[in-house]
């Protein structure tokens, strides 16, 4: 566990463009990986799509 730190300085609770994209796009990265791995789950657990003798 760090050591204690005094509340930093209140900031302004606005966003500038740099950072909406940057978290715009970090959001982006990982819903794409969630949706991918639901889709693969799901093709992997679909008795219509798999195949077994």
């Amino acid at each position: 566990m760090g050591r204690w730190r005094p509340p930093a300085e209140k900031s302004s609770p606005y966003i500038t463009k740099e950072g909406y994209e940057r978290l715009n796009g970090e959001l982006k990265e990982i819903l794409s990986k969630v949706v991918y791995g639901i889709r693969r789950h799901s093709c992997l657990t679909d008795p219509v799509l798999v195949h077994r003798p």
